[in-house]
């Protein structure tokens, strides 16, 4: 009998197929490391906002409690 681990499964393309699988891979390759990056980027911005918005209101908090103590 045939063991069936050792089976070699052959599959016949035509070199055009062949060339447009090679172009899908490295397009593949080149774009998601540009889509992990560019999900990174807009993660920074958003959080660099937040930090922003809690400093200004942080400022806004002390100068606020300053103008209290001095009225």
């Amino acid at each position: 009998m045939i063991d069936k681990q050792h089976k070699v499964e052959v599959k016949y393309e035509s070199p055009f197929s062949i060339f447009i699988n090679r172009v899908l891979s490295i397009a593949k390759s080149i774009i998601k490391p540009l889509i992990a990056l560019l999900i990174v980027l807009v993660g920074l911005y958003i959080v660099g906002y937040l930090i922003l918005i809690f400093i200004l209101l942080l400022i806004a908090i002390f100068i606020y409690k300053k103008i209290k103590s001095i009225i």
